[in-house]
């Protein structure tokens, strides 16, 4: 398409008006078009996942660093040893549970005694020990190896200013060799520390000193919640309040539900923690996907498991200039690639789920590729007939599909940025694979509706029963090609069924007391005793 075409050429001009950092430039890494198109899946992935709880799981390891703020007067937590505010860097959590974490007196046995060989309990004990208080002392430290964890101070917090920080994909705080730690690890802290032997505390100190030389304020990461370190907590934000916790003695629950109503406040962000507490600049966002490096899998047994470090400490040490230059640009906010997306996944992920599904009836199926391509094809005469569309109108109805949920960013075009373009030109591939498996196996179901009806015969279904069964083939794959993380979600109701509640005109009177989820064949224009006897001069059909 045309956007391609020029695309190549305005990233060219926009490369060439980087300044170079040091003598080397001309050798440093560059991003191109063709790998955020060949990569146009995962990047696709990474902008929609981004400051989302379940999308960062089903995506755990990051391959993109995303300036961002959190807005004035955002509200954040620390679990401290301490009643007084730390005196340099440390970590804030989104969630007040997240921060209580740290700072309640547990009985770890009591939460450990139904597990084996006391797994919970180590898990627990790690968590207070290895995770969070990344300033805490030898002597605090060795209190983490009793059952009981001192009780501490639940802090709360408040941003003074707009904080700048960079936040960094996927489970980017979770402590694993899978790849979660590959941006953090590999790009800003410079060392593989495949043992973890540099503990959180020494790893914050160098990679605070690094980011706010960049002109940010601290860094985002997620693990059991999404987590704010910030470098200097003499400036910039207002300890509200300190207070102290219960020791275990004086509690009056057996505390099992500790870990539970964490991971519950946790999941109230599995849609998004909010741009009203972290504001995510997508058109500065700095994507290896973007760049020509080895990101394939280290481990036979999970060839989906794609990661950083496959390119190398080398490689993703010349990733780090690039993150730099990035970071010390304005930020720009200039497209919302995420509302970009979700118009995307709103429009096709359920029709897709329910079309890509073995239980599918086939006159659903064809119904629902009828649905998604009515909206994009300029019908041509006679209209009362069902032959195929020309490749003109075929191609012209796909230009069409691709362009309609671009719209909102190519109107701001003239102001893109490089990682526009490069956002932009990945987008448009996962709208080529979207729109061309709905388009053209629609066309072909409309080529077998008349190949049917010319054959010899009565009510002869072959060829719609062939193009159908091809058709369904291509939803699947391209389900799986797309993997978007929505699908791994547990359903409300069968992908056949509508969770269902009072739409002017539509709804019955159990829609309103009694919402549920309603078949296909009971949505429809017969659904309206709730509302019939109460608009007077309207039909009553």
């Amino acid at each position: 398409m045309l956007f391609s075409s020029i695309a190549n050429y305005v990233l060219a001009c926009l490369t060439r008006q980087q300044p170079a950092l040091h003598a080397g430039a001309a050798e440093e890494l560059q991003p191109t078009i063709e790998m955020a198109q060949a990569r146009a899946h995962p990047v696709f992935r990474s902008i929609d996942n981004a400051g989302r709880q379940w999308g960062s799981a089903m995506n755990h390891n990051g391959f993109s660093f995303f300036p961002a703020i959190i807005p004035a007067g955002t509200v954040l937590y620390h679990g401290s040893p301490t009643e007084e505010r730390p005196a340099t860097f440390e970590w804030l959590a989104f969630e007040h549970e997240h921060a209580e974490a740290f700072a309640i007196d547990v009985e770890l046995v009591s939460l450990a005694k139904n597990s084996k060989a006391g797994h919970e309990d180590g898990f627990i004990r790690k968590s207070h020990e290895d995770q969070k208080r990344l300033s805490q002392s030898k002597q605090q430290k060795a209190s983490a190896q009793n059952m009981h964890a001192a009780p501490g101070y639940i802090q709360t917090y408040q941003a003074t200013k707009d904080l700048h920080a960079l936040y960094l994909d996927g489970m980017s705080g979770g402590k694993t060799s899978l790849g979660t730690m590959d941006l953090e690890l590999y790009v800003l802290y410079g060392k593989k520390n495949e043992n973890f032997e540099d503990d959180e505390y020494t790893r914050a100190k160098v990679i605070c000193e690094l980011v706010t030389q960049w002109g940010y304020d601290g860094y985002v990461r997620t693990e059991i919640g999404f987590e704010y370190i910030h470098c200097d907590f003499s400036k910039d934000v207002d300890l509200v309040s300190s207070l102290p916790v219960h020791e275990h003695r004086g509690v009056i629950s057996d505390s099992s539900m500790i870990t539970f109503q964490w991971a519950r406040a946790v999941a109230e962000n599995y849609n998004g923690v909010g741009a009203d507490r972290l504001k995510i600049d997508y058109s500065s966002m700095l994507s290896g996907l973007f760049y020509p490096l080895n990101i394939t899998t280290m481990e036979a047994t999970r060839p989906d498991l794609m990661r950083l470090a496959t390119a190398g400490m080398t490689e993703l040490q010349r990733l780090k200039v690039e993150v730099e230059l990035i970071s010390r640009q304005t930020r720009r906010f200039t497209v919302d690639w995420q509302a970009v997306t979700d118009t995307i996944t709103r429009r096709y992920a359920n029709r897709l789920a329910f079309m890509a599904s073995d239980s599918i009836a086939q006159t659903h199926l064809l119904n629902e590729f009828e649905g998604a391509s009515r909206g994009h094809i300029a019908a041509p005469e006679p209209k009362h007939s069902k032959a195929p569309l020309s490749q003109q109108l075929l191609s012209e109805a796909i230009e069409r599909c691709v362009a309609q949920p671009l719209l909102s960013a190519t109107i701001k075009k003239s102001q893109w940025s490089r990682e526009d373009e490069l956002i932009g030109a990945a987008l448009e591939v996962v709208m080529q694979d979207i729109c061309k498996v709905f388009l053209r196996s629609y066309n072909a179901l409309r080529a077998a509706k008349i190949a049917d009806a010319s054959a010899e015969g009565e009510r002869s279904s072959h060829h719609v029963d062939a193009a159908a069964n091809r058709a369904h083939q291509d939803v699947q794959d391209l389900v799986a090609t797309l993997g978007w993380s929505q699908w791994k979600q547990l359903r409300t109701c069968p992908h056949d069924e509508l969770m269902f509640t009072l739409m002017w005109p539509l709804g019955n009177t159990e829609d309103y007391f009694n919402p549920g989820c309603v078949p296909i064949n009971k949505v429809n224009y017969s659904r309206r005793t709730y509302f019939r006897d109460k608009f007077p001069g309207y039909p009553h059909v």
